[in-house]
């Protein structure tokens, strides 16, 4: 893969891009998303060398995409801000969402009372109380943007029966 060594942007991006590369979507890995990214190797709106790791340089009469546009570049800094220190996930119940990059399987996604977001918590023991219920100790890892559930949702989720509210503790 060609990347521009000396833009952050393009770089995050690229490095978002192939960490997630065999992220499953809708059957497909996330690679077959961008099968042609390596054609915009002279093309990209960044006016930076590029690296030469790759062997599937397209030859001079190959077709080369039209240059990148100016809301182009913009788009590609947005998604840098959105995916920065991010990684791709899907939960066991189907959604899927970004989430830190240092969230591991065992962690889980709430919905906190109060919160604008859903969040990721990482399980951290627990105790019996009085009425011999286990109360589990979460440590908080980092906000989340998980699709379906931004907006609401879950509280009507939990009028269908479909969740249920929990007591937690943050650590």
């Amino acid at each position: 893969m060609r990347v521009p060594t000396d833009n952050p942007l393009w770089e995050t991006f690229d490095r978002f891009r192939q960490t997630n590369a065999d992220f499953d979507l809708f059957g497909h890995p996330l690679r077959d998303f961008f099968p042609a990214m390596h054609l915009y190797q002279s093309r990209m709106p960044f006016d930076s060398p590029w690296s030469t790791g790759s062997t599937d340089r397209p030859n001079n009469n190959s077709h080369q995409p039209d240059r990148l546009t100016d809301q182009d570049e913009h788009n590609v800094a947005l998604t840098v801000l959105a995916l920065a220190g991010r990684r791709l996930v899907t939960t066991v119940t189907g959604y899927m969402g970004l989430v830190p990059e240092d969230t591991c399987e065992e962690d889980v996604i709430a919905v906190l009372r109060g919160c604008n977001f859903p969040v990721a918590l990482r399980p951290a023991g627990g105790y019996y109380n009085d009425n011999l219920e286990f109360c589990r100790y979460y440590k908080y890892v980092g906000e989340c943007y998980v699709h379906g559930i931004m907006d609401g949702e879950t509280l009507e989720a939990m009028d269908r029966g479909e969740l249920q509210e929990v007591d937690i503790i943050l650590i």
